[in-house]
């Protein structure tokens, strides 16, 4: 069943075949999805804050006791 099939429906309901049986909706819906973009471009600001710690009770970055350790293979 194709999208302009369900706009066609004009009684509310929609009987499709299928196999040995029929499924019938007894009401359908049409919802557009919109997108990340639609909101951008809609006029929704987004605000940005970035935060830089630089304080050195942290630790070095190459000490595994850290709390900002690097390791070859940790993700960061």
């Amino acid at each position: 069943m194709t999208l302009s099939e369900v706009r066609e429906a004009t009684n509310g309901e929609i009987r499709i075949n299928i196999g040995k049986g029929e499924l019938v909706l007894k009401k359908t819906e049409i919802q557009e999805r919109v997108t990340f973009l639609d909101y951008i471009f809609g006029g929704c600001e987004i605000g940005v804050h970035v935060a830089v710690d630089y304080t050195l009770s942290n630790g070095a970055p190459d000490n595994p006791n850290s709390l900002h350790y690097y390791g070859r293979n940790m993700r960061n």
